[in-house]
């Protein structure tokens, strides 16, 4: 299944939204091109209770939030895939169970090649025989202590390929950071060019000169048999790292003539004797469009535009838009909703002369504004988290484009309140009110205290 151009207006998943407690999550054999969602996952963003498993799908182009982002308590798995030119990310991983990372490709992303962050000690982290190159930011990024409690989940990383810049004793660089190394373990990985046949193109088969041919290992968790196209994944003396495997010298198919599929720009499909229609490489000419305009500032309706869709209503769709008298003003929402179940923001105990406690603890893939206030049960005094003090006040304050806000411990200025909060993927002084109407949407733990 090929997942194309694909838009969430919501914010997560441009391609595909899923969100489930207890059924085990698979996505196999599928590409993910040139999607787009705002604020989390711009191809696909996964919430879930439970095991999730990806194996053999492509993922390149994607916009706004990145790749693909999971969100899991359960175990994840993710093998032979491949991961290629998203902006914000190829990959974003929050999980409190164990993560296995084994033959997958990441290159070319900007906003980082992989990030994986551990709620707890009990997860562990394995990751062999994986790509990890030319991304800007980072090629990968582990917080292994997101509770800072000085331990550090168990991180096992053998047999991948890096930038030159990887530092593997330390794992402090910019190519490789782990927050935490006290249970860091390592051994054969390399720095080297992986030689792919043609990155620029979209082809990230090895040459058969590559470094990465023969270089991984059998005691990988989760071996495949087979790497992302089915072909055989042991062929030589050892695996290949990343998800290609070479069979006798081939690089793999090519874009030319006979798999226009595999064109991913406009140039390459030309030169291949195809037609770059709506993001794709055809061989029959495509249909004329009418061009519409947009605002310089509706970068989902341009984003639409460009690959051939129609903005209609605030919705891209397909086919041309339906005549309709002049439009109302839309409302913009601003802000993330919370899961009260898993508050970001809780009441820990007592303190001094009946105050109460709070504990503030958000963590996003960022960037986010951050809001917490703090009103008297009559609603007759507000006060603002400062954020750098962790300590409410009279002076209105926020988090700025951050990912994460922590304060262990805040005493509450009156003896009793509510305490809310509001999560903005759009920077508040980026909001023109004058021409809003906007919904600012803050969430509260639901009583006073």
């Amino acid at each position: 299944i090929v997942f194309l151009n694909g838009y969430s207006p919501t914010g997560n998943g441009g391609a595909l939204y899923v969100q489930v407690y207890e059924a085990k999550i698979e996505i196999i054999g599928c590409q993910f091109r040139n999607n787009y969602a705002p604020m989390l996952g711009g191809a696909v963003y996964i919430s879930s209770d439970s095991e999730v498993f990806l194996a053999n799908n492509i993922f390149s182009r994607n916009k706004g939030g990145g790749g693909i982002e999971i969100v899991s308590e359960g175990n994840i798995t993710l093998i032979n895939n491949v991961f290629y030119q998203n902006n914000e990310g190829g990959i974003w991983i929050l999980s409190s169970g164990n993560v296995t990372f084994v033959n997958n490709t990441s290159a070319d992303n900007s906003g980082g090649g992989a990030s994986i962050n551990l709620r707890g000690n009990s997860g562990r982290v394995n990751i062999y025989n994986n790509i990890f190159w030319n991304n800007t930011g980072h090629d990968l990024f582990i917080d292994s202590d997101i509770d800072s409690d000085g331990i550090g989940a168990p991180i096992n990383l053998y047999n991948n390929a890096f930038g030159e810049n990887a530092d593997f004793s330390t794992a402090q660089s910019d190519a490789l950071t782990i927050t935490n190394t006290l249970n860091y373990s390592h051994g054969n990985n390399i720095k080297v060019d992986p030689q792919f046949v043609d990155p620029a193109g979209g082809d990230f088969h090895l040459r058969s000169t590559s470094p990465c041919i023969d270089a991984g290992t059998t005691d990988a968790p989760s071996l495949p048999e087979s790497d992302f196209e089915g072909d055989p994944r042991i062929v030589g003396q050892a695996p290949d790292i990343g998800a290609d495997e070479v069979v006798g010298g081939e690089t793999g198919p090519r874009c030319d003539a006979a798999h226009l599929d595999l064109c991913t720009d406009e140039e390459s499909c030309t030169e291949a004797g195809g037609h770059w229609c709506n993001g794709t490489c055809q061989a029959e000419e495509c249909q004329s469009q009418e061009a519409e305009e947009c605002a310089p500032e509706d970068i989902a309706c341009i984003i639409c535009v460009e690959n051939g869709g129609h903005w209609c209503d605030g919705t891209c769709q397909p086919e041309e838009c339906e005549e309709m008298g002049e439009e109302p003003p839309r409302e913009k929402e601003v802000g993330l909703c919370e899961d009260l179940d898993k508050a970001p923001v809780r009441l820990i105990g007592e303190g001094p002369f009946g105050s109460k406690l709070f504990k503030v603890n958000f963590f996003y893939r960022g960037p986010v504004d951050i809001l917490v206030g703090y009103f008297s049960c009559d609603f007759s005094r507000v006060y603002w988290l400062d954020p750098r003090e962790c300590e409410f006040g009279e002076n209105f304050a926020w988090f700025r484009q951050g990912r994460k806000l922590r304060c262990e411990e805040i005493v509450a200025p009156e003896g009793s309140g509510y305490v809310f909060w509001l999560v903005s993927g759009v920077p508040l002084t980026d909001l023109d009110f004058e021409n809003g109407p906007y919904i600012l949407k803050f969430y509260t733990i639901g009583r006073c205290f």
